[in-house]
Parts: C-alpha cells; sequence; structure tokens
C-alpha cells in the first residue's frame, strides 16, 4: 500500500466555538449502510468510515484493528483472530467474535444475494465456493467463533495479501440480533445499524444528499480522529462544489475539466493516484458485440489520450491495459506495468476501420446502432459525447445512442440484469494485488456483467491466485497473458487509469492510500 499524506483550517471548524467538522463530497447519494449487501464506491466508502474490521488502512500499511492479534498455523491455513476486549457497538455493548462469524456467513448465504460473495472465494476461505453457491450450508464455511475473544477462519490456501483484504466493508462484523431485529429496514436509515468505528452516522434518510456522522463514544481508540463530525455531501457537478468550497461550506473537492486550469497554481491543489480503471464492458450477449471484429474496431478506434488531456486534465492517462500503474509489485519491486511491459488496443483508425468492414461482412449489414449506458455525473456526460462523436465519424454506418443514469446503482442494476448493449463502468482496487481486477473477467464472477468467458483466461486467472500464489514471477506472467487474451480479444476496452486532483482546505489534514481511496475517518483538523 502506498499512502500519501496531505495538509491542507477549513471554516467549517469555526463553525461552533471548539468543534471539528470536517465537509466532504460524495458522487452519488448514499442507498445502504449494510456492510454485507453494498457493493458501489459511495456506499463502502461512508461504511468505511463508520465501521472498522479486523484490520483497517492506516499511514503504516495494513494494520489489526478490531482484532488485538492474528495467530497464523506453521501452514498459513488458520488465523487465530482475538478481538479486542475494548471493542464496542455504538451502542455501547461488546463486539464479538459472534458477530464476525455471523456477518461472513451472511455474506455467504445465497439467499443474501450479497455482490461481494465472491471476496469470500477471493480471501479462499475454506468451502467458500460451495457454500456460495448453495452446495453446502452456510454453516460449513471455513470460520466460527470458539468464543466471544476468539474467530478461527480457515484457508483452503497461503495468500500473501489476506490482511489486505479484511479491511474490505463486506469482512465486518454485523451483530445477528440487532440486523434480524431490523429486517428489511436494517441499513436503510441512520437507526437502522450498529457502528463499530470512529464514526456513527447520526443523520441520514434514504435519497437525503447529506450525510452526516459523528463521533462514535464507544470506539477503541478515539485519538484515532480529532474531528467531532464528518459531514458527505451529494456534489454531482464540479461547479457546485467549487461554489460550495469557495463559501467554506466543503473542506475537500476533487477537481475536474476546467476547473484545473483555474486552480492550477494553488497551495491547496493536490494530485492523487487512485488506483482505478474506467472501462467500456460490452454485453456480449448483444448481437454486434458478439462479433469480435466489432468490439476490436470501437476499442482501435476510441482515442484515449484525448479524453485524459482534453476532458480530464487531472492527471489521469489512456490505459491500453486492465491492471493499473504504480499498484502491485514483484519481489525485487519492479511495478506490474513495468513486468508486463505492454498496451494493447492501440488508437489507430486505419486499423478500426479495417475490423469495422470485417464485422459488418460477417454481420451482413452495412449499419449498426448500439446504446452506450453511463452515469449522468462529473465529467463522463462530456466524455460519453466524445466518444460518441469520434467514434460514429471513424467508423461509417456506426450510431451511438446515448442513454443516461443517475446513479451508479441504477446503472449497475440495469448492467446485472444484461439489460444494455455497452456501458462506461469504473473498478477501483479492493486490495493491493492485480487479482483484484483480473478476477472480474472469469467465467461467473457477479461482476463480469458483459458475460465474458474464456477457458484460457480461467485456467490462468485461478493458476496465479492458487497454485502458483506462492512464486510471483510466474503468477504474474500468467497475468499478463491473460490480460493479453481478453484485450486482444475486446472481451472489454480499458479507457483511462484515474488520477484525481483534490482542493484540501489549509489546515485539514487526510491521507490518501493508492488501493482504497481517501481515509476521511482518520482526518484531523488544526
Amino acid at each position: 500500500m502506498v499512502t500519501i499524506a496531505f495538509s491542507g483550517v477549513g471554516l467549517n471548524a469555526m463553525a461552533e466555538e471548539g468543534t471539528r467538522n470536517l465537509i466532504v463530497p460524495s458522487s452519488s447519494t448514499l442507498s445502504t449502510l449494510d456492510s454485507v449487501v453494498a457493493s458501489n464506491s459511495v456506499d463502502m466508502t461512508i461504511i468505511r468510515s463508520s465501521n472498522e474490521g479486523l484490520y483497517r488502512d492506516s499511514v503504516d500499511g495494513i494494520i489489526l484493528s478490531l482484532a488485538s492479534e492474528d495467530v497464523v498455523s506453521e501452514d498459513g491455513l488458520t488465523h487465530t483472530f482475538t478481538i479486542r476486549d475494548d471493542a464496542c457497538w455504538s451502542n455501547g455493548e461488546k463486539i464479538t467474535a459472534y458477530d464476525f462469524e455471523y456477518a461472513w456467513k451472511r455474506l455467504a448465504n445465497p439467499d443474501t444475494g450479497a455482490e461481494y460473495a465472491e471476496m469470500l472465494l477471493t480471501a479462499c476461505i475454506k468451502n467458500a465456493e460451495e457454500v456460495t453457491t448453495g452446495e453446502m450450508d452456510v454453516d460449513e464455511l471455513g470460520c466460527y467463533a470458539l468464543d466471544e475473544s476468539t474467530f478461527v477462519v480457515e484457508c483452503s490456501q497461503y495468500l500473501p495479501y489476506f490482511a489486505d483484504l479484511l479491511i474490505m466493508p463486506c469482512f465486518y462484523p454485523e451483530n445477528q440480533e440487532f440486523v434480524e431485529a431490523q429486517g428489511d429496514q436494517y441499513g436503510m436509515t441512520a437507526d437502522k445499524v450498529l457502528y463499530s468505528g470512529v464514526f456513527m452516522v447520526t443523520e441520514w434518510e434514504m435519497g437525503s444528499d447529506t450525510v452526516v456522522l459523528s463521533k462514535n463514544p464507544y470506539i477503541y481508540d478515539s485519538s484515532l480522529s480529532n474531528l467531532d463530525t464528518l459531514t458527505y455531501q451529494t456534489i454531482t457537478e464540479t461547479s457546485t462544489g467549487v461554489m460550495a468550497y469557495e463559501s467554506g461550506q466543503l473542506d475537500v473537492l476533487q477537481l475536474t475539466g476546467d476547473y484545473l486550469d483555474q486552480y492550477a497554481d494553488s497551495d491547496e491543489i493536490h494530485y492523487v493516484n487512485n488506483a482505478t480503471l474506467y472501462y467500456l464492458q460490452p454485453n456480449l450477449s448483444n448481437e454486434y458485440f458478439a462479433n469480435e471484429n466489432f468490439r476490436l474496431a470501437l476499442a482501435h478506434a476510441l482515442d484515449r489520450d484525448s479524453i485524459c488531456s482534453d476532458i480530464l486534465k487531472n492527471g489521469s492517462v489512456g490505459a491500453g491495459y486492465i491492471v493499473v500503474s504504480n499498484f502491485a509489485a514483484n519481489d525485487e519491486g519492479v511495478d506490474f506495468r513495468d513486468v508486463a511491459n505492454a498496451t494493447y488496443q492501440e488508437y489507430d483508425t486505419e486499423l478500426a476501420l479495417s475490423y469495422w468492414e470485417t464485422a459488418l461482412e460477417e454481420l451482413g449489414t452495412d449499419s449498426a446502432s448500439v446504446t452506450l449506458l453511463y452515469d449522468d455525473a462529473d465529467e463522463i456526460p462530456t466524455i460519453v459525447q466524445f466518444m460518441q462523436a469520434s467514434l460514429q465519424e471513424t467508423l461509417p454506418g456506426l450510431t451511438i445512442e446515448l442513454q443516461a443514469q443517475p446513479t451508479t446503482k441504477a446503472r449497475r442494476e440495469l448492467m446485472a440484469a444484461g439489460d444494455y448493449d455497452i456501458a462506461l463502468t469504473r473498478w477501483g482496487s479492493d486490495y493491493n494485488d492485480p487479482s483484484t481486477f483480473m478476477d472480474l473477467f472469469k467465467t461467473g464472477n457477479s461482476f463480469n456483467y458483459g458475460g465474458y468467458s474464456n477457458e484460457t483466461y480461467d485456467t490462468l486467472v485461478t493458476d496465479a491466485s492458487g497454485k502458483d500464489i506462492m512464486d510471483t514471477d510466474t503468477r504474474f506472467q500468467e497475468y499478463i497473458e491473460a490480460e493479453a487474451l481478453i484485450l486482444n480479444e475486446a472481451g472489454i476496452i480499458p479507457v483511462w487509469e484515474v488520477g484525481r486532483a483534490y482542493l484540501i482546505r489549509e489546515g485539514v489534514h487526510v491521507d490518501f492510500t493508492v488501493d482504497s481511496g481517501y481515509m476521511y475517518q482518520y482526518a484531523s483538523m488544526d
């Protein structure tokens, strides 16, 4: 994990004498506080700010949190966690090992329908595949509480990045009695959740643009943040955010587009590598996108560099790859992208036209109309309009209709139902390893909305995180081969690797990690 610490007195700190109130932006409204079912970045960011797991992020890397000890067996397959004596829920009740057992088994239960159940397989939890597919009872999942203080996790194989996985919200604890008492309202309002983190959500209703978090009086270490409140404010337009920042109603703001030029010389601007990839995901059940030459035509007609230099202007770079740069390194410290030394789907209009003509001939048509699904937020509408115009100009006979969705959740629901042609989507790393990106496109993965399926790809990626897990050189080569395979078939079309520019008010101190983003729950103000 790479951490960047920024110091930027927020005007909000003076809102009430003696209080420190940090207001930060959210790209869309919160949809759930249920850590087991949460799947989009906004939900998970706010859940991270109000909950802790066995491990947590810190400026020093991944460290123990609600666990005081993690004893690993000699073969690396069994973890015995001791839950802290002072770990308490926001109502003052003790957090126990049974809370972790319940949450993990609820995650695994097919009836829950949790998209992140796949992470149990990624973490190599014993029997995870059989349990999540309903072949085994949830009680067969390889985790259990010996007593209130002892949580045992059994793995099918050793994972060098196991602790990195456990900072994810899907692995947080949940209190069974409380969850079941709330029924289908669990996670739907601020008072329908118990919190285990530095903060607890005290003001929020479904659809609200504002989420207010207050200091949790029962957090095991109150010094983790000196803030009294942390407020997430939905900001969908940068112009709105700039006005809020300039008027003192926002302490942090992500800049996009022309505003980057406006603040280029400001002492309050900071640039962050975010380990996030935007890509086009074609629905391979669509009559056009089932044709490989059709997909390759669009992939090579896409001017990624212009999107980054003319629209984004925030340090983002065009991506002809899946695993982002400055992210995962081998045993010698060499970045994965440098080991791979390859990019794919280069911008080449002549090559694109050649693929296009072949595709039309194979399809028996001289034209094609498809719909591009996207989130109506920030710079995305401008980007998809650019894509629409440039792709239609390069590929005669192509018509692209644009279909905006007001939230990420709405767009992903359409993708999950297969009700789309091609979509602009994104993935931010969950942990610091190539598998966080490469596992997405295995056959049957819950996030493989486009239905890409290649037996060789599956074998390479499975071996890299399975039998070859201890051999970094071998597993990197397997990921490199798998990446080349899917991109040469245009199973997905990478567009850009996210760079982000932030205004951070003087006196505000925020830590960012490349693999999990901002850590507002540990922020402080002068």
